[in-house]
């Protein structure tokens, strides 16, 4: 069955806003009736929330708090600049989280508080010049992470140390895309490459500004890790106290 919720404040003409509820797949959505806000009546029990194409431009401190049982949530293609720290905090059942096509240029390093069974996350199409390390620490889960067309030139392993593997990126999306990257600093991306711990979405290899072509850049010999890591081969996590001289296993390597 197929709910009509009504016209929403937030509409910019409420002539043709409407919100509609499928109470079969539980699905809510609002797409393309030009929101600004997101729908304060969005059932508690909806599993997927579809608000694509609209004029959001931000996400409220806790308006998805109630939403504990959704899997799936659409916020691409809006107009979304500032979004708080853990907005996604009660969304504990959150499997994929779209974000991309926004105004996004920050976040804070606590945005993916509480949604630790989360896979695929898209914030490509933004402004985003910088991921903080620990930003994605604690999502254990994640398999797919898109960054295209931003305004990245570089990444930290930090970023990225504790999250499982195998784990699929895409960096880069066309020639046009607005990351300029400088790829002699994402050797350790490069070494993880070649052990198959990193694949590239779609086969779409980083464009690099800096160092000439990806499938030739080359890089030196792996380097040593020297913190906690997470061995997705064995299934846990591995926690290491030794000097910084001793070799120990790799999960991914970087130069030096």
């Amino acid at each position: 069955m197929i709910l009509l919720l009504g016209g929403d404040a937030a509409c910019t003409n409420q002539r043709f806003c409407r919100n509609e509820y499928n109470s079969t797949s539980r699905q809510f959505y609002s797409i393309g009736w030009g929101l600004t806000e997101v729908p304060r009546d969005i059932p508690t029990e909806a599993l997927q929330v579809d608000l694509y194409f609209n004029a959001i431009t931000s996400i409220p401190t806790g308006v998805f708090n109630h939403l504990t049982q959704c899997t799936y949530l659409g916020l691409s293609t809006n107009q979304i600049a500032s979004v708080p720290e853990a907005a996604f905090r009660g969304m504990v059942s959150l499997k994929e989280l779209y974000l991309q096509a926004n105004r996004i240029s920050y976040f804070a390093q606590t945005l993916f508080l509480g949604v630790r069974n989360i896979q695929n996350i898209s914030l490509g199409s933004n402004q985003i010049a910088n991921i903080e390390e620990g930003t994605f620490d604690h999502l254990q889960l994640l398999k797919r992470l898109w960054l295209y067309n931003n305004s990245l030139t570089t990444l930290s392993p930090d970023v990225f140390i504790n999250l499982p593997r195998p784990l699929r990126l895409e960096l880069s999306r066309s020639y046009t895309d607005m990351n300029q990257w400088n790829c002699p600093s994402l050797c350790w991306l490069k070494h993880e490459e070649q052990h198959g711990t990193v694949t590239w979405y779609g086969g779409r290899l980083p464009r690099c500004a800096v160092g000439g072509d990806w499938t030739s850049l080359q890089c030196g010999h792996a380097g040593k890790v020297t913190r906690r890591i997470w061995s997705s081969f064995l299934q846990f996590v591995w926690s290491y106290s030794y000097n910084i001289d001793d070799y120990v296993f790799c999960h991914f390597c970087i130069d030096g």
